[in-house]
């Protein structure tokens, strides 16, 4: 096999071939958005596929470290970049193997491959991703992105343990190391992290061996601009102002059946309601009537009147279409034509605002109802925001009192019920509370106050709750301008937002959340007077594991793997033919499938394989990459090698004695080494016998010393090639005379 170039190409990544010149300078990524599962891949593709180097090379990873050789012909994985000449890993390739060999600087660059794994335009080293996390990029050198930042820090350099850590986030030790977090310890004693390492024998690694005292000098830090995966930003209306679809500090919002938006718009005191597109379908409401003077005491006040609104906060939508509101602050003239103290109350209306009915008194001053929710038996439970009041309160549909529970003091801001007719709470304690409908307490979670960067732990004034159909939690984190998602029992799942006061996606003080039956959830930006609609990002499966190859015959190779996923469509094998082959699609399977048989290999070779799931929003991360040999239906055994001849000649390790050496012609481009035999005649000859085995692409050996003083002997040769799927024709004899 003579003159190879191999050059591995990852589907996936490449795609043009990269010339000579480009190879010293770092091509990188546009900067923009990249998600988890893609970071995931890549970093991946680093670590788990392989590749050869076509001559030996000898690679000075740094000063501190010794020369690590690679190979010619041996199979690597991972460290498919180079440390010194920055340029895009998956150049690495073509650069390694078009190489000379000698002393590079390939390989084992743990600043080169988070940059590759984050996409980076740039190629930062550990001193610019902590520069940048705590300084901004305009700080740091030479970073100057015309866009954005590239780095946020997630806490102080040890704070790793109290920090809500997510996949592809990353640790780094300035001026000394970084790595990648792709999980957390089953024990709870540090992290599975993805590295590139010049430390011998770790190069590139999948390791749980950081524990939290070993990053105790690492900082968390986030690669900005990620796509969570979870929701995006589809639409926004409203404009501060009294017009139709314009708003003065919006707060509840409900969603009904056919998707409707009914929004409390609350400084304009009225109710609009639109389609979820926002485009206005009707509005009702007006102030109430207002007196200067009402108690005797100089005190103005507000009329309670059917239809009309003084202090309008909670909204809810019953399973018939009817809307509830909670309202605060009027009075109701008593027998003697005075004014009784201010009252709350909930107005019932149908869906196109015709007033049905209202329930006022005996609530008392005391009570500044807030937050309102239905179940799906048409009970209605409000939160009640007073001083020293019972802040939950339960009533029929029609108004009758059934019970309340609840610690005074608490002040519950909004109130939401799930389909199993549970009770959440969120209140100014900064926690979320969850109670049967009786009102047993079942859990609670958070804490105060604010953290942007801290998920799931911290809320700061949490003003409004909402349940998907899954029993999932949706929490209006006003205080610290974000929307946080929960499972039923408090485990943290997404946020996204920050303060703005026009961009979209971000907030100013949201006020409440509610979510409709596509799981669309729409966002009362209360201070910048909009209401903001977000779509749930269809998730990416997650990708197999424990892949496994197995050549069961000459002809079928038959792959097993873990299925990892709960909403693949299906699964694609992929194949490459030997180190040098390019990975292509050879089935697709079913989803919940785990193995697959590849049958009908004609040509022999060793055969790589890699799984990956799919559904209709992209393909997961790969599995591991496994490999097997297969003979193939029509064996390859090499062909025989020719022209062989022997010699004598002088050589030092036969202490200066002569020795026979044979030369041939390699006829073959597969096989594994060669074979050589021998026999002997003086006069009478013996049979040829296998004495030496060379290996591929050799075409000379030194076989055998010869005595000084021993002489007479005819030695005979031949050779023969070999690979896996058998062994060649010999090749002529060639004789010799000592």
């Amino acid at each position: 096999m003579k003159n190879k170039v191999i050059i591995f190409i990852v589907v996936q990544i490449i795609t043009l071939l990269i010339s000579t010149s480009a190879l010293r300078a770092w091509t990188g990524d546009t900067w923009g958005q990249i998600n988890r599962e893609t970071i995931l891949r890549i970093a991946d593709e680093m670590i788990d596929f392989s590749w050869t180097p076509k001559n030996t090379i000898n690679n000075q990873t740094s000063n501190d470290y010794p020369i690590i050789t690679y190979f010619a012909g041996t199979v690597y994985k991972g460290e498919a970049y180079s440390l010194y000449n920055t340029q895009h890993w998956t150049e690495f390739y073509s650069a390694a193997n078009s190489t000379s060999g000698g002393t590079t600087s390939y390989g084992n660059d743990c600043s080169g491959f988070a940059s590759i794994s984050w996409k980076l335009p740039e190629r930062y080293n550990t001193t610019a991703f902590e520069c940048d996390a705590i300084n901004g990029a305009s700080s740091c050198g030479n970073y100057n992105p015309s866009t954005d930042d590239y780095v946020t820090k997630l806490g102080d350099t040890g704070s790793g343990p109290k920090v809500g850590l997510l996949l592809g986030d990353a640790f780094v030790k300035s001026g000394s190391h970084i790595i990648l977090f792709e999980s957390y310890r089953a024990d709870g004693k540090g992290i599975i992290a993805l590295e590139q390492s010049t430390y011998p024998n770790t190069r590139a690694v999948r390791t749980d061996r950081y524990t939290w005292d070993a990053l105790a000098s690492y900082r968390p830090i986030r690669r900005n601009k990620i796509d969570e995966g979870n929701y995006v930003f589809k639409t926004k209306w409203g404009t501060q102002g009294n017009g139709n679809g314009q708003f003065n500090y919006p707060e509840g919002l409900a969603i009904d059946s056919s998707g409707n938006v009914y929004v409390v718009d609350s400084g304009n005191k009225r109710i609009q309601k639109f389609n979820s597109n926002g485009v206005l379908i009707t509005k009702w409401g007006a102030a109430a009537t207002s007196f200067d003077s009402c108690y005797g005491d100089g005190r103005g006040c507000y009329i309670c009147e059917q239809g009309k609104f003084t202090t309008p906060t909670g909204i809810t939508v019953d399973s018939s279409g009817n809307v509830y509101i909670t309202d605060t602050l009027c009075g109701i003239a008593n027998i003697y034509g005075a004014m009784d103290d201010e009252r709350s109350y909930i107005q019932k209306f149908a869906s196109n605002g015709s007033f049905i009915s209202w329930w006022v008194g005996g609530f008392g001053f005391d009570y500044y109802l807030s937050g309102i929710a239905s179940d799906f038996t048409g009970n209605v439970y409000v939160a009640n925001n007073s001083w020293n009041s019972t802040p939950v309160l339960k009533f029929t549909n029609g108004g009758s009192f059934i019970t309340k529970w609840g610690y005074q003091d608490s002040y519950p801001a909004d109130i939401a019920v799930d389909l199993s007719g549970n009770v959440y709470i969120a209140g100014s304690n900064n926690r979320i509370q969850k109670f049967d409908s009786n009102g047993n307490f079942k859990t609670e979670w958070g804490s105060c106050c604010l953290c942007d960067t801290c998920p799931g732990i911290y809320f700061h004034s949490p003003g409004g709750v909402a349940i998907d159909s899954s029993g999932n939690v949706y929490v209006a984190d006003s205080g610290n301008n974000r929307i946080q998602k929960f499972d039923s029992n408090g485990n943290f799942i997404t946020k996204w937002g920050s303060y703005s006061y026009w961009e979209d996606g971000k907030f100013q003080w949201p006020k409440d959340v509610s979510v409709d039956s596509s799981l669309n959830v729409y966002v009362s930006d209360t201070d910048n007077n909009r209401i903001q609609k977000f779509a749930p990002v269809p998730k990416l499966p997650t990708g197999p594991s424990n892949l496994t190859a197995t050549a069961v015959s000459s002809s079928q190779i038959n792959l097993s793997w873990k299925d990892n996923s709960t909403n693949e469509k299906g699964f694609k094998i992929k194949r490459k033919n030997g180190l040098n082959g390019t990975y292509e699609t050879i089935a697709t399977v079913g989803a919940d499938t785990t193995s697959y048989a590849n049958l009908g290999i004609m040509k022999s070779g060793t055969y790589y394989f890699a799984v990956w799931a799919y559904n209709d929003h992209g393909e997961s991360a790969y599995s591991s990459e496994v490999s097997a040999y297969a003979s193939g239906s029509n064996p390859n055994p090499p062909a025989a090698p020719s022209n062989l001849t022997a010699r004598i000649g002088a050589d030092l390790m036969c202490l200066g004695g002569d020795e026979i050496k044979l030369n041939w012609f390699d006829n073959s481009n597969n096989e594994s080494g060669f074979k050589i035999e021998e026999k002997m005649c003086q006069p009478t000859c013996g049979s040829f016998t296998s004495r030496w085995t060379v290996g591929a692409n050799t075409n000379t050996a030194n076989v055998r010393c010869l005595s000084k003083t021993i002489k007479g002997y005819f030695y005979y040769y031949r050779i023969k090639a070999y690979n896996q799927d058998g062994e060649s024709a010999y090749s002529n004899e060639a004789m010799i005379k000592h």
